[in-house]
């Protein structure tokens, strides 16, 4: 990864009722075209090396994504742990799905996002998701586009 081409992008989500917008590292490929370096957290159609057509209205501003160029063919999930285990726990959990080729990124020890490698189970690891979930463990969502040209849930 070429450190030095990275930057941020930005995605608008007036609709959430988290945020208002997520900032994500994506590599510069020239011509308004990005590539997502991170799993989104909160944006829904939008995965990890993803190209995504991006522009800035000024100098000063992040360019903002207003569509996928390229569809990577990773997943995403988004998880909320709602039991009392410790943030080293839930880590440690989410590591059984690296079996799958799924690999999570941690918000805040409650939030992670879970990227589904092209290749990996998507299949299993939502049943295992599904199953932690009826143990009261977590909750979890899919993040496919919810709403076409928009990347919020509503």
């Amino acid at each position: 990864m070429d450190e030095e081409n990275l930057t941020k992008v930005h995605v608008d989500l007036p609709n959430s009722e988290e945020v208002g917008g997520e900032s994500l590292w994506a590599e510069d490929l020239g011509g308004d075209l990005y590539r997502i370096r991170n799993v989104p957290f909160y944006a829904f159609g939008l995965n990890f090396y993803d190209v995504v057509y991006a522009k800035s209205e000024s100098d000063d501003l992040k360019p903002s994504v207003i569509k996928v160029k390229t569809s990577s063919g990773h997943k995403t999930l988004r998880v909320i742990f709602t039991d009392e285990s410790t943030k080293e726990e839930r880590i440690n959990r989410l590591k059984k799905l690296n079996k799958y080729k799924a690999y999570h990124e941690n918000a805040n020890g409650v939030l992670f996002a879970i990227d589904v490698e092209v290749g990996g189970d998507y299949e299993a690891v939502c049943d295992m998701l599904y199953e932690w979930e009826s143990q009261k463990i977590l909750s979890y969502e899919t993040c496919e586009t919810r709403i076409e040209g928009s990347f919020d849930a509503n």
